[in-house]
């Protein structure tokens, strides 16, 4: 997936319109380690770091929510950062990821031949309602119960279920805990 966020980034520096704004950890170093060693990678787009996720996805219409591996059940932060920040996800989703949120909040990049028609689609909705429908809609999701999986509140309780479990197995084997 570090090739395709290169691809991304080469194909919106080539356009020349200053529409893609990069920023992270790793790009413009010759040090550069994403998953590994890989070949250095420099772009005039890298804005450096941000000092606040939270207020530089705030300042955007969209955003590029590329995971680092998309695995069934693997859900990285990104997507609902950018829902809450009033930004609409263009998003490469797990494969399983229609049956936790829901396909009307996000921009599948999947659906689009290539970067042209994903670009020119995105162009198009900028200011119209169906710009404003993802942001509802993704308002929705991040507010209903079916975002509750996602929540720190749910992991908690995920996790003191299962030490729970373990537990009450232990004792049940006659382990003295």
């Amino acid at each position: 997936l570090y090739s395709l966020r290169r691809e991304i980034i080469r194909y919106f520096e080539k356009r020349g319109d200053g529409v893609l704004d990069l920023y992270g950890y790793g790009w413009n170093t010759p040090h550069t380690q994403h998953l590994g060693p890989s070949e250095p990678f420099y772009t005039p787009i890298y804005k450096g770091m941000a000092e606040d996720k939270w207020e530089t996805f705030a300042e955007y219409k969209f955003i590029f929510c590329i995971q680092n591996a998309i695995p069934a059940g693997d859900y990285e932060c990104d997507i609902f950062m950018a829902i809450v920040t009033g930004a609409v996800p263009i998003y490469l989703p797990p494969a399983d990821a229609d049956m936790y949120i829901p396909r009307d909040i996000y921009i599948n990049y999947n659906d689009f031949k290539n970067l042209d028609d994903l670009t020119a689609y995105l162009q198009s909705i900028v200011g119209t309602s169906v710009y404003e429908e993802y942001r509802r809609k993704g308002w929705e999701f991040i507010n209903s119960a079916r975002f509750r999986p996602f929540t720190v509140q749910q992991f908690s309780e995920d996790v003191y279920a299962a030490i729970q479990a373990f537990f009450n197995r232990k004792s049940e084997q006659g382990y003295n805990l």
